[in-house]
């Protein structure tokens, strides 16, 4: 398949990588490069450690003659502005992400897309948790867990359940989902994307060359502008709202049955039954950081929803619970929180952290919420303890501290599993110091 052709790689993460070996070991004449030198440096060692010869080298893809390649493999997260896509566009050489290289090398497999703004994760977890439940063989990656290209091969009748970025979804050139399903559309990664009119096309991009297999969650206006766009294009599509779904222990709130609804819709177009869906969605555990239960006892709950980067995953998880003390700050993203307005009426005290905690302070002066200036995560989770053991003897509702940050991490984390494995740290050493 790829025996002989020139095939450059630009990004050497794990995907990046991994890409480089398939494409060795298949025969392909590689070029390969990455910004940062230490990836170079990594991808040269693994090259050495696994024996990859002649036919891989690291080479600055920005001196290369680009007329020879047969196409470009960029990994997640590389925009079209960078200098070796913009040459490649101008040259009129494919842009493709590893996932299509997966897709090749599979023909015999399923493959299943799931995107969304937010609850991608969860859903694509949860379509696994259902067939494994059954025992159909499946694998699950792409924006979630490994990346694709690292999967093994599954064959004829084999499911890859892959969660899609909207990074993924622009460079899907002559792949086609058997099922896919989108859960929402708000904006988000503008930056990446230059405008709100981009980030959904991208999003739609999942559907590309689909005539059946469609589902769509219509919950939000874009969404379901969407399923009729796909209907007028004459492919099939499964509407689902979250009515459809009802909680579980560990899947709560509106999000989370949005997130039932779908995988649910999912695994029916995979013709499972709607009993064996029924009674998988129940044994799901969920996932961590995304309202993860961290410690509960007669008066306090910790909930660790550390993937909550933006306002609107925020907004989700303060509406499950009551009495919270929220644990929120951190890099912004845009500095705007009044989709929260509806909601604050559920927060009895916020314990701000990070760049962004002024900023959210002063949203919730406004709004007549106490606030804490806790600074770090662990003043954060010692004075929310501390205040909730105080009041319990007056009142009557159990406590959740809820740390949903409605910001990005990297301030004072490495990414969000950093920061909500902190948190729990935090958490335990409280409960242990009581």
């Amino acid at each position: 398949m790829y025996e002989a052709k020139h095939i450059a790689v630009l990004g050497l993460g794990i995907a990046g990588v991994h890409s480089v070996r398939v494409l060795v070991d298949l025969g392909a004449i590689v070029y390969a490069w990455d910004d940062n030198e230490s990836a170079r440096l990594y991808a040269q060692k693994y090259a050495q450690k696994q024996r990859i010869s002649g036919a891989f080298q690291v080479v600055d893809l920005q001196r290369i003659d680009m007329h020879g390649l047969d196409f470009v493999v960029v990994s997640p997260g590389i925009s079209d502005s960078h200098p070796v896509c913009v040459r490649a566009i101008q040259n009129n050489i494919p842009t493709v992400g590893e996932i299509k290289l997966r897709y090749d090398l599979s023909p015999d497999s399923t493959f299943v897309g799931i995107t969304g703004t937010n609850g991608k994760s969860t859903t694509t977890a949860l379509v696994a948790h259902i067939l494994q439940s059954v025992g159909v063989p499946c694998a699950v990656g792409g924006n979630f867990g490994v990346p694709a290209i690292a999967l093994p091969d599954l064959g004829a009748g084999g499911v890859y359940v892959l969660e899609m970025s909207s990074y993924m979804l622009t460079r899907l050139r002559g792949m086609q989902f058997s099922v896919a399903g989108l859960l929402n559309i708000t904006p988000d990664h503008l930056a990446w994307h230059g405008s709100v009119d981009n980030y959904i096309e991208a999003k739609m991009h999942i559907f590309d060359r689909m005539s059946d297999g469609a589902v769509v969650c219509t919950d939000d206006p874009i969404s379901a502008k969407i399923a009729h766009m796909l209907h007028r294009r004459g492919c099939k599509v499964r509407t689902v709202s979250y009515t459809e779904a009802a909680e579980t222990p560990c899947l709560r709130g509106t999000h989370n049955r949005q997130n039932m609804a779908v995988a649910s819709a999912i695994c029916e177009k995979l013709a499972i039954d709607t009993a064996d869906i029924v009674s998988a969605c129940a044994t799901f555990e969920g996932l961590k950081h995304r309202q993860q239960v961290v410690y509960t006892d007669d008066t306090v709950t910790f909930v660790n929803d550390s993937k909550a980067t933006n306002v609107q995953s925020t907004v989700m998880a303060i509406s499950c619970y009551q009495d919270i003390h929220w644990i929120a700050g951190g890099r912004e993203k845009d500095g705007e929180y009044t989709a929260l307005s509806p909601f604050l009426h559920r927060i009895s005290h916020a314990y701000l952290i990070g760049e962004g905690a002024e900023n959210i302070g002063a949203f919730l002066h406004k709004h007549h919420i106490p606030y804490t200036i806790s600074g770090c995560m662990q003043q954060a989770v010692s004075d929310a303890y501390t205040r909730v053991k105080s009041t319990a003897k007056v009142k009557s509702t159990h406590a959740v501290v809820l740390l949903s940050p409605a910001c990005a991490s990297w301030d004072q984390f490495n990414s969000f599993n950093h920061r909500g494995d902190i948190f729990c740290q935090c958490v335990d050493n409280v409960i242990r110091g009581a």
